[in-house]
């Protein structure tokens, strides 16, 4: 199921079903392995929803902390293609509902190779990504209530003449002030296709866009 912009996601008719990828695993809120533990490959990254790696489930079990581990270091998720200190999302500013989308957020990849013209919601993986968010929820005892996120999507179509250096340098610059204002939950961005097309997508916390009038993502069950 895909999500519709302006409508529930889940309903209270819905199932409730775990997601198979997770089932055996979650039984309380995963911690994080430090983020130079975790490919930074961004091909990986957009494709293959390697953020996830960066998730570790202990299953009430006590594991060795991961080098140079803290308690801050080790809250900084991987949200984006750019795996490097200036482009982590700090779960500690965040509250539980905004924490459980950002985990779940990382295994959000692509479902089919047109995706920079598809219709948006037919895109992605949404079914994972929910039904871990489901998983998240109930593992971490969270009774969600309804929610709603702002889903911003770009359509590009790149002029021949493009530098691509250039455009790289200023995602990056833009996505790390994006962080540093806070209220980006999730960034992602495909590679052009032949025709030089492209799709970029951002979900930011409701309180970003308050009053902006912008389509929003509702997630409720």
């Amino acid at each position: 199921m895909a999500p519709q912009i302006g409508k529930p996601v889940f309903t209270a008719e819905e199932p409730q079903s775990r997601s198979v990828a997770h089932q055996e695993t979650i039984t309380s809120q995963p911690t994080l392995h430090h983020h130079t533990q975790v490919t930074a490959d961004a091909d990986a990254l957009k494709f293959n929803a390697a953020a996830s790696t960066q998730l570790r489930f202990t299953n009430g079990t006590t594991q060795p902390p991961g080098p140079d581990s803290n308690d801050d270091k080790q809250q900084q998720l991987i949200i984006s293609p750019y795996n490097d200190k200036y482009h982590l999302l700090d779960l500690q500013a965040l509250d539980t509902p905004n924490q459980l989308l950002a985990l779940a957020l990382t295994l959000l990849k692509p479902i089919r190779p047109d995706y920079a013209t598809a219709p948006y919601t037919e895109s992605f993986n949404w079914d994972a990504v929910f039904g871990f968010l489901r998983d998240l929820a109930r593992a971490t005892g969270h009774h969600w209530k309804e929610q709603d996120f702002y889903v911003v999507e770009f359509r590009s179509c790149l002029r021949s003449d493009a530098d691509p250096v250039a455009l790289h340098e200023l995602d990056a610059w833009s996505l790390q002030e994006a962080v540093e204002s806070g209220g980006l939950l999730k960034y992602w961005f495909g590679t052009k296709n032949g025709k030089r097309e492209n799709l970029a997508t951002c979900m930011f916390q409701p309180l970003f866009f308050l009053s902006r009038g912008l389509p929003k993502l509702i997630l409720g069950w």
